[in-house]
């Protein structure tokens, strides 16, 4: 078993006390697992969708998968050696078995004491850090500055970019804008076609950033008033704002799922672009909100607007958008369809494949434009989001609160490997501006 990156000790308080042991009864934490090859070893990837660990490899053969299914907490080592051994005819020493069970300990990967205690140490540490850290600087995009202002210079100036940014600003008529937040060297130039349009044509003072929230949530929604950091600066939050939205918004600890800021990339990557656009340049804040899944609605058919609590907290935004007397513009960083192998589907991504899948996409993007958001809900709804729409909750709510405006598609961009990994992901760029009076 190997962490695909380093981590440090999940306890490294005074005395570097010992860990606790695991549980005698293990039971494996909800995980993300998918199989993928390394050279020619199989290997299975375990993702903590909580981000309190980072992912873990480990080889994909049949004693470790048989070994994982039957961590429910329920049975011990002895009993997993015995229906391993009614499974499969083979006799597996127990020393095996609980050295496998130690390191999904050690890696915080079972509901254990051991986990229990490091997500303890880490949510305090991000409670108590000043501000939200660059995460992702260093691997999704460049650490160093110069390197990383060259390496978004060239996204815009890209084969499939607009072109550079022109200085000063044309018009100042957008009020949103979707941006992609899928990584950037699979999708970095379509967030050129975004952020092109609000450098030309927002003067916002105020930037209201909803952004997908791939972990599970307490609540819908989760703030937080931590400024962004960046390898180019910090992007501060305006904190009136949030104390508008969280007193107009009773209904639910609105910092109850802060803790999934500390790893989501779907508002740190457009806090990057604003910072890269307007940092040191003119004075900007942001309001970061993540929103969870909208699939309870999806199922039921109900749309989301005529949700209590959905309706409130759209409410709540605008209010506070109208009480701030500043210029306000909403960005939502969102991807589309998520199909093929990678998100467990049983198809073949093939160009014909794509090209329906595109046909499908620009259909649910006319509704985008149109600010429609019964027939963007409906257009996900009606196939049970077969494409899963990763972006469908955050892009639903900026809708909500944006109300009547004039939606134009700039780009849309499909990433597929039609290869072993037989996946596609889709995103778009699209702009907002005011309906005419």
């Amino acid at each position: 078993m190997a962490r695909k990156r380093k981590t440090e000790d999940p306890d490294p308080g005074p005395g570097k006390q010992d860990p606790p042991a695991p549980p005698s009864k293990p039971r494996l934490r909800p995980l993300q697992i998918q199989a993928f090859r390394e050279g020619e070893e199989m290997l299975l990837l375990l993702e903590d969708p909580f981000k309190f660990t980072p992912p873990v490899s480990m080889k994909a053969n049949p004693l470790v998968l048989l070994v994982l299914t039957s961590l429910d907490g329920e049975h011990d080592a002895r009993d997993i050696q015995a229906g391993i051994l009614k499974q499969t005819g083979q006799m597996v020493p127990a020393d095996i078995i609980l050295d496998v069970i130690g390191q999904l300990d050690e890696h915080l990967l079972l509901d254990s004491p051991t986990f229990t205690r490091a997500r303890d140490r880490i949510v305090a540490d991000f409670r108590a850090a000043p501000t939200r850290p660059a995460c992702h600087a260093g691997g999704a995009y460049e650490k160093d500055p110069e390197k990383l202002r060259a390496q978004l210079d060239a996204l815009f100036v890209h084969k499939d970019g607009p072109g550079a940014v022109r200085d000063g600003t044309r018009r100042d008529d957008l009020v949103g804008l979707v941006s992609p937040h899928i990584d950037l060297h699979r999708g970095g130039p379509c967030y050129a076609w975004a952020y092109k349009e609000l450098a030309e044509r927002s003067t916002a003072e105020l930037y209201v950033i909803f952004g997908t929230c791939h972990a599970p949530t307490p609540g819908l929604f989760a703030m937080t008033r931590k400024a962004f950091d960046t390898p180019l600066g910090v992007v501060p939050t305006d904190q009136e704002f949030i104390d508008r939205v969280v007193a107009r918004y009773p209904r639910a600890d609105l910092f109850a799922g802060e803790f999934a800021h500390q790893a989501e990339h779907s508002i740190e990557f457009q806090a990057l672009f604003l910072q890269y656009l307007f940092g040191g340049k003119r004075p900007f804040a942001a309001v970061p909100i993540l929103v969870t899944s909208f699939h309870e609605y999806v199922a039921d058919g109900q749309e989301p607007a005529q949700a209590a609590d959905v309706a409130e907290f759209v409410t709540a935004v605008r209010e506070a958008a109208a009480a701030s007397g500043k210029r306000v513009c909403y960005v939502c960083g969102a991807d589309l369809a998520h199909m093929g192998s990678l998100f467990q589907d049983r198809i073949q991504v093939t160009p014909s494949f794509l090209k329906d899948l595109e046909k499908d996409d620009l259909a649910m993007l006319r509704t985008v434009e149109a600010c429609d958001t019964d027939g963007f809900f409906r257009s996900i709804a009606d196939d049970k989001d077969r494409r899963k729409v990763c972006g469908f909750p955050p892009l639903y709510t900026m809708m909500a609160v944006l109300g009547q405006a004039k939606g134009k598609l700039l780009r849309y961009s499909q990433w597929a490997d039609l290869g072993e990994v037989n996946s596609t992901v889709t995103f778009a760029s699209v702009s907002f501006e005011r309906q005419p009076a």
